[in-house]
């Protein structure tokens, strides 16, 4: 998702091929889920992967829409976490 002044853009990317394959200009459920069954049963049954955000409820989307997908944590998301807990835990021992 891309934001700014309030706005969120869903960017939707083969995890294979690292080619656009969509954008939604909202971040609602139902908006994502027109997008992504616009594509078709037969595309959404062979997704095998999605790596997302893990904030909000996309979770549920996905295994709704795609329903032989496993659901993994993006790896920016992941490294800022640890980046974040690292930062925390060096404050606290070196005050």
């Amino acid at each position: 998702m891309v934001k700014g002044q309030g706005k969120f853009i869903v960017v939707l990317v083969d995890l294979e091929s690292h080619k656009l394959i969509g954008l939604v200009a909202e971040r609602k459920q139902s908006e994502i889920e027109k997008v992504m069954r616009s594509w078709g049963e037969k595309i959404l049954a062979q997704i095998q992967e999605v790596s997302m955000d893990m904030t909000g409820n996309y979770k549920s989307l996905i295994q709704k829409v795609c329903p032989n997908a496993d659901v993994t944590a993006d790896r920016f998301h992941v490294t800022k976490m640890i980046h974040e807990e690292l930062n925390q835990a060096f404050l606290k021992n070196n005050p």
